[in-house]
């Protein structure tokens, strides 16, 4: 029952991506510390900038976290390569 429900949630959720507008991510809230995240075992650092973002200033970690780099504008046809069972936090 509990994964029929998340599915359903997924589902919804990738439906809203696909059709929202993305301005609400400068927002500049943040509901877990960047240090916190880095530290953690299961988590993924989600890189939103543009192709020309990223080659004009280069993420260099001192932590072994996974890095992704989806531009903003590409989630919406790419959110099947974005962990579900993971903490993701988002870099843009």
């Amino acid at each position: 029952m509990k994964d029929k429900k998340e599915n359903v949630i997924m589902h919804e959720m990738e439906h809203v991506l696909r059709t929202m507008s993305f301005e609400f991510f400068g927002a500049g809230k943040h509901k877990l510390e960047m240090g916190k995240l880095l530290t953690m075992d299961n988590a993924v650092f989600l890189d939103v900038r543009s192709y020309p973002e990223v080659e004009s200033l280069q993420l260099k970690l001192e932590y072994h976290i996974e890095v992704l780099h989806i531009p903003i504008d590409e989630i919406p046809d790419r959110i099947g390569e974005i962990p579900r069972d993971r903490m993701v936090g988002i870099f843009c």
